[in-house]
């Protein structure tokens, strides 16, 4: 099994291309959103990509993020994590 079909399984974290399709922005977006100075920065990746791989970011703080913002709610997103 390699590391993506064990990150997929798992479902522990979210990619950049993963978070990119869902809100419908550039990758440049979600770092736009990680400043510091935002009310509600958005999470920084747990996992850094190098090259051509994409960054990882906790499901659970993504989720929250989203639920602090309301993000979710606007753009009529599914939950992200399942109860």
């Amino acid at each position: 099994m390699n590391w993506k079909e064990i990150m997929s399984k798992n479902n522990l974290y979210i990619s950049t291309q993963e978070l990119v399709q869902r809100y419908n922005v550039e990758p440049r977006t979600l770092k736009n959103w990680r400043n510091p100075t935002n009310e509600h920065p958005f999470p920084e990746p747990e996992i850094v990509g190098h090259g051509r791989s994409s960054h990882r970011y906790p499901r659970n703080s993504v989720a929250k993020w989203e639920e602090e913002t309301g993000k979710r709610e606007r753009l009529g997103l599914e939950p992200l994590l399942s109860a």
